[in-house]
């Protein structure tokens, strides 16, 4: 027996209650924070905040076109991994910014790798709030 296809939602069909000035107007006193919080020195905050300008949108834009057409429960696990990956990119920035060069001293090759990971954990921290929260609000809108 085929199975019926489950109608797709147009990812614009709320453009006037839910569109971009609705979700940037919900965002912006958020945006300005993260962007400036001292999760990361400030050797790497310029060139972390222009592309954490971009991340959050793309996978926005990416996740809402995509996941119309998972489940429920496909949108649960993905906005509670989401919301998991957030707290632990927040924990592990806060982390490497309290014990770096105070009571951590790594060497020159764990250095190396830190200088890599710390902005792209930072980067990942966008990355994760905007899938939490395409996730929710499909979520909301689901019946």
């Amino acid at each position: 027996m085929a199975r019926k296809a489950k109608p797709r939602r147009d990812p614009l069909a709320g453009w006037k209650t839910f569109g971009l000035p609705a979700f940037a107007s919900a965002l912006a006193p958020w945006q300005e924070k993260l962007t400036q919080a001292a999760l990361i020195p400030e050797y790497y905050q310029p060139q972390a905040n222009a592309l954490a300008s971009l991340i959050g949108p793309l996978v926005c834009f990416c996740l809402w076109l995509t996941c119309d057409r998972l489940s429920r429960r496909a949108l649960i696990r993905l906005c509670l991994g989401a919301l998991a990956l957030l707290a632990a990119g927040l924990a592990g920035c806060l982390a490497l910014l309290a014990t770096l060069d105070v009571t951590w001293f790594p060497g020159e090759t764990a250095l190396a790798i830190i200088q890599v990971a710390w902005p792209l954990l930072y980067l990942g921290l966008f990355a994760a709030l905007a899938a939490a929260i395409v996730s929710g609000l499909l979520l909301g809108g689901q019946d």
